[in-house]
This record gives C-alpha cells, sequence and structure tokens, in this order.
C-alpha cells in the first residue's frame, strides 16, 4: 500500500506516511486520544483522511485505531484501508448523478421516448453520444438502438425490452454498448410507462445513465471479495463472523473442521443455539464483552464437551456483528504441561545433583585438609629424622647406610612435593577467575624472568613473536606461560644447542598462543597421556618432575573457555598451543 519494503519501515517515525501538512494535526490527534479514556476508535471515524506513498504520491485512507496497555507499555494497533478506488468509485458516481441532474433540468441529455404504437423514437443528445451513434447517419429506433447494444448483451436486453413493453410495467437494464470507438461502456436505462384512460401503455418516457465507472467499482469490490475469501479459506486459524442476532454469516473450512463440523452446518445457525456450553464459558464471556463495549478481546480456554479442547481465541466487534480468529491450543498447552513437568522433575534432580556436589566439596576439603596436615607431618619427620641421622651419625655409618638415608630425604621431599602441587591443582577449580584485559607480552617477560636460574650454565635461544592482549586472570594465565616455558627449557636439555620460540597464530578466527622448542618430542600416539594427573612419556631419572604441570596448563585454560594441544616428533621437539575464552 505505501511503496516500501517492511523491514525499510520497521523502526521509522509514522511521520513516514504522513503528508506533511498533516503530521502535527496527527500528532496532537495520537496525544488527545492517548490522554482519554477511550480504546478504540473504528474504522471511518476520523472521515476520509490522506497518505503518503514512499514516493510523495498522496492517497485517500480510512483508518480505525486501538489501544491497549502490555507490561506497563501503551501500543497502539492502527488498520488502515485504502479507498482509492472508492473515491474514484464515489468521484464517478457524484459526476454521473450531476449529468442525470443537469438532463433532467434541460431536457435535452440522456432523456429518451418510445412511443408504442407508431414504434418511433426520440433520443436526446446524451443518448446518441453515450451509443456512439451520430444524428446524420441513422434514425432514432428499437433496432438502431439494439445495433449498438454489447453483442454479448443483445439477446438478454432485446428480451427485457419486449417483456416490459408487453406487460407494460417499468423497465431498467443494464448493458453494455461498445459503439464506433469500441469503447466498452456500462449503461443503464430506466423507463416509466405512460398510460392512456383505459390504462393501456403508449409510450415509454426514461433516461440513459453511463454506470460504467460504478460498474468498475463494483467488480473491484467482488475481486477483492473473492481475494478475501480465498485468503480466509487458506489460513491455518480458524475465523468465524456473526451478526448482532449471533447467526453464523461466515464459517471458513479451518475453523469447521476445528469444531468438528461442515460450513453449512453452521452457517445461519444461532450461535448460543448451536453451542450451549459457550453460555457460561469464559468464550461466552469475552463475546458478549467484546459486542457490548466494542473492545477487542483475547481468551484462552478449555471448551468441554463436545470438543474438548483448548481454544485461543480473538474477539473484533463490527457494526454488523462480531469476528473471531481462533486456534486449537491443544497441543501446545499439553506440551507446555510436559514441559513444566519435565521442568520440575529437572529442578528436583538439580537439586539433588547440588546436595551432591556440595557433599562432594565438603569430602574434597576435607581431605584437602587431610593431605595438607596430616600427610606433611610424617613426611617432614622422616626428612628431618633422616637429615639427623647424617648429621650426627654420618660418619660412623657405611657408605651405602648414607645413600640409604639421602634417598630416604630424596623421596620424602619428592613426596611434598607432589602433594603441594596436587594441593595447587585441586584449588583451581574453586579459585574465582579475576578478569581484565592481559598484556601476554608482560606476562612471558616476567616468567622468563622468574625462571633465569633454570637456564643458567644452558645454552638457551629464546625467540619472542608477537603476542596479542587477552582477557583473563593474570596470575592464572602467568602460571600457564610458566609451566610451558619451564617444560621446554627441561625437555630441550640435551639439545646442544636450545632453542625455544614463544608467539602466536594469526588465525582467522582466533588468537593461537604457542610455545615451541627442538628437545626431546613424544610420540603422538600418547598424546592423549599429556594432560592427565601424572601421566609422564619419560622416565624419572630422564627428566624430574612431578606430572602436573601440564594437567595444571589444561585446567586453567578450560577455565577460561579455551583449549590446549601439542604436536611433536620424537627427538625433534614439541609445540604446546592453547587458545582462550570466545575462540575456536
Amino acid at each position: 500500500m505505501f511503496g516500501c519494503p517492511a523491514a525499510d519501515a520497521l523502526g521509522q517515525p509514522l511521520d513516514w506516511f504522513i503528508p506533511e501538512r498533516l503530521r502535527s494535526a496527527h500528532a496532537r490527534y495520537i496525544q488527545d486520544f492517548g490522554e482519554t479514556h477511550v480504546t478504540r476508535r473504528q474504522m471511518g471515524a476520523l472521515g476520509s483522511i490522506a497518505a503518503v506513498r514512499t514516493n510523495g504520491e498522496e492517497f485517500p485512507i480510512e483508518a480505525s485505531i486501538s489501544r491497549v496497555d502490555v507490561a506497563g507499555r501503551t501500543l497502539f494497533t492502527a488498520i488502515v484501508r485504502d479507498i482509492t478506488e472508492r473515491k474514484r468509485a464515489e468521484e464517478g458516481a457524484r459526476k454521473s448523478e450531476e449529468r442525470l441532474h443537469l438532463a433532467l433540468r434541460h431536457a435535452n441529455a440522456g432523456i429518451w421516448e418510445w412511443d408504442l404504437q407508431t414504434n418511433q423514437n426520440t433520443w436526446s443528445e446524451e443518448v446518441w453520444r453515450l451509443y456512439g451513434l451520430e444524428p446524420h447517419r441513422c434514425e432514432p429506433s428499437y433496432e438502431a438502438w439494439l445495433a449498438a447494444v454489447h453483442p454479448h448483451d443483445g439477446e438478454r436486453a432485446a428480451r427485457r425490452v419486449r417483456e416490459a413493453a408487453s406487460q407494460g410495467s417499468e423497465l431498467s437494464l443494464e448493458y453494455r454498448t461498445s459503439g464506433r470507438t469500441g469503447e466498452v461502456r456500462w449503461l443503464l436505462a430506466r423507463g416509466q410507462p405512460i398510460r392512456d384512460a383505459s390504462g393501456k401503455p403508449i409510450r415509454y418516457l426514461g433516461v440513459v445513465l453511463d454506470i460504467t465507472e460504478r460498474k468498475r467499482a463494483q467488480e473491484k469490490l467482488v475481486e477483492a471479495h473473492r481475494r478475501t475469501t480465498a485468503i480466509l479459506e487458506s489460513i491455518s486459524d480458524g475465523f468465524n463472523t456473526f451478526d448482532r442476532e449471533w447467526r453464523y454469516t461466515y464459517v471458513n473450512a479451518a475453523g469447521a473442521k476445528m469444531v468438528g463440523k461442515a460450513p453449512e452446518e453452521m452457517l445461519g445457525k444461532n450461535f448460543w443455539g448451536l453451542w450451549p456450553h459457550a453460555a457460561d464459558s469464559p468464550f461466552g464471556a469475552a463475546y458478549r464483552r467484546s459486542v457490548a463495549e466494542n473492545v477487542p478481546l483475547q481468551v484462552e480456554a478449555f471448551y468441554p464437551e463436545p470438543l474438548n479442547a483448548w481454544f485461543e481465541v480473538r474477539c473484533y466487534p463490527s457494526p454488523e456483528g462480531l469476528a473471531l480468529f481462533f486456534n486449537d491450543t491443544t497441543k501446545r498447552k499439553r506440551a507446555e504441561e510436559e514441559i513444566r513437568l519435565l521442568n520440575e522433575d529437572l529442578e528436583r534432580r538439580v537439586a539433588e545433583r547440588t546436595a551432591e556436589l556440595e557433599a562432594a566439596n565438603r569430602e574434597l576439603e576435607s581431605f584437602s585438609y587431610t593431605v595438607s596436615h596430616d600427610l606433611r607431618a610424617p613426611l617432614r619427620t622422616m626428612d628431618g629424622f633422616a637429615d639427623a641421622l647424617l648429621e650426627d651419625y654420618g660418619p660412623q655409618l657405611p657408605a651405602q647406610a648414607r645413600d640409604y638415608l639421602a634417598t630416604i630425604r630424596r623421596g620424602a621431599q619428592r613426596m611434598g612435593t607432589l602433594i603441594d602441587d596436587l594441593l595447587a591443582f585441586s584449588q583451581l577449580g574453586r579459585k574465582p577467575l579475576v578478569r581484565q584485559s592481559v598484556n601476554m607480552e608482560a606476562l612471558v617477560h616476567g616468567a622468563l624472568e622468574e625462571m633465569g636460574p633454570e637456564c643458567n650454565g644452558r645454552k638457551i635461544e629464546f625467540l619472542d613473536g608477537a603476542l596479542p592482549a587477552t582477557q583473563g586472570d593474570p596470575a592464572l594465565l602467568k602460571q600457564v606461560w610458566m609451566n610451558l616455558i619451564s617444560n621446554a627449557i627441561k625437555y630441550s636439555r640435551h639439545a646442544e644447542q636450545a632453542r625455544i620460540e614463544i608467539g602466536s597464530l594469526a588465525e582467522a578466527r582466533a588468537k593461537v598462543y604457542f610455545v615451541r622448542d627442538n628437545g626431546a618430542g613424544f610420540d603422538m600416539k600418547y598424546a592423549g597421556k599429556l594432560f592427565g594427573v601424572f601421566q609422564r612419556l619419560h622416565r624419572a631419572d630422564e627428566f624430574e618432575g612431578t606430572g602436573i604441570g601440564l594437567a595444571t596448563v589444561q585446567r586453567i585454560v578450560q577455565r577460561h573457555g579455551g583449549r590446549v594441544w601439542a604436536e611433536a616428533q620424537p627427538d625433534q621437539g614439541a609445540t604446546f598451543y592453547f587458545t582462550l575464552e570466545g575462540q575456536e
């Protein structure tokens, strides 16, 4: 109607479709309407108003407006009808009427007379024009008129004229004429019989009107009605209309199917008589209120026997009665009930699982306390007494005994380290993330400074690439870099010239960080064990460690929403990659 795609119009002010000269008046009207208690004004209540298309063309419209309050917001719903064609038809009818009045006033336009006794005809100048004939080419006669009638209407028109003449009745006839130009026009001929003293009709006096515009308007209305009916018959919603006596005036196929009847079983029947159970139902109350208060309403409720189904109904009152759109929502209501029951069951399960997790966390806390306090004390005792024996009695003991004591001390110290690493690992999941912007290059430089002692006496070449900033917990991310770089330093120990590269990959959809070394590497078929707690791919006498470092890296990366993986070959070095939250 407005010549504008819906996507372009959404979100734009209504001024788009209102002529500039009417915008201030429209704004005042909306304000006044919003301040009154009226919620709806019917179609045509504003009279004929104007709208404008996006190409600047103005056209006449009728509109109705409704106000509805939803969730604290006041919304306005307008139904707009383009009445351009109706206006044109009305204008055509007005002009036709003016011509008729003019002809009647001057007695020289659209007037015809037929003498039944002499069969002579008299036509005014307007009649000749309407028939498309010229006075000097033929005489006015029944035959001349019949020749001017469109061939498709000739037989019908002649029969109607003969019937009126034989019966002496009034004549009213619509027919087409094409005239000499070939343009088809619709004419209306009306004639009144004039009788003699005995009552016998002796002549006819009448007028001829051009009703072409009216017929075209009627045809458009018929076509519009056909299209509307086709739309209503194709939709899945039920649609019914009632007159003021609550009789069905229209029932679409979907609506009839929903209630288990044929449309012909309902048309003309009284709604309350056909559905007695509706009288005391929410539906009946909504229908009566909608008509009484002249407001649109919506209601959803269960309809008992004989339908036994849930329906959602939208009521729209009109001067002619009431229109209803409705849907059978039984399946949806059942699905909602199933979802409600599933949610209740899910909430119960979540509560049970939460209780189990809370109990497990309490047990873990207890275990951590036990490990931290009860296991460390015996280890310190073992280490302390072994050290005391070596200090006090070392010279008196055989060399093998001193080796045994040193082995005991190393085992106790290694066990203590394992306990510390395991506790730190278990606490990673409970420690909250402190998210902020992180300078990854600064973190790496800090980690390298702290690990300086590990590089003493080593020939290590460090290659630093660009490391983009990210979001995360700086302390935890620093631990990631420390563990990965420490691994690279450790496992490149046997390389003649150790080379460790730290950088990132410019992936299209991710920030990928990596640490690469030229050390011992590993067989990729064992890569699945890399990030497990206490999982090691090399012997302890080859490379020291507890097997916690890479598990810690994976836990931290996963808490940031990322992932970590590695690529390697035996004696060809290894590369460890990781991404962080929001990255693939």
